[in-house]
């Protein structure tokens, strides 16, 4: 599916707040899917290769933290953005180091939301470089595996390390 004609996933299970975003994204000119199950995520994902991915935390199924923690292991690099009404700090700082570029908490302005999807998407929407590896002395990075290494010696890195150390370079 073409990214320009790609929809927006929404994953919310309160039917209310669903159709608020979905009507405020459309209105905007995005397409929209929603979602109200943490279970068909992944798939959806893979199917419809979405442009931008908004996603609660208390789903049923499965959470929005281990969902964005699973995509970022396979690699996707999608933009995520987190919408939860968890708003304790350590869940906002838990699920941008699992991988979300973006934590709104609710209750939300549906238009700072519809303004956060269009910067996540100008960002993401850029032209990678076609650069694979990444060097700087004995570190290497695989911008197309997700892998770092110093030397022979592999290096783990969380998905937020990865991109900080991959613009750094």
């Amino acid at each position: 599916m073409a990214a320009a004609q790609a929809p927006i996933l929404v994953v919310e299970d309160d039917p209310i707040t669903a159709d608020v975003v979905r009507a405020y994204l459309e209105r905007e000119g995005y397409p929209t899917v929603v979602c109200a199950s943490g279970g068909r995520v992944l798939d959806l994902v893979r199917q419809l290769e979405p442009r931008c991915l908004i996603l609660d935390v208390m789903l049923p199924e499965r959470d929005g933290f281990d969902i964005t923690e699973a995509l970022r292991e396979r690699g996707s690099t999608i933009p995520l953005l987190i919408l939860s009404a968890r708003v304790e700090e350590a869940d906002r700082i838990r699920g941008l180091r699992l991988g979300a570029d973006d934590y709104l908490v609710k209750p939300f302005s549906p238009g700072e939301l519809v303004a956060r999807v269009a910067a996540l998407l100008r960002r993401a929407e850029v032209e990678p470089s076609p650069t694979r590896l990444l060097r700087l002395g004995a570190l290497c990075l695989d911008t197309e595996r997700r892998q770092a290494a110093v030397g022979d010696r592999m290096i783990e890195l969380t998905f937020f390390e990865f991109c900080l150390v991959a613009a750094l370079l």
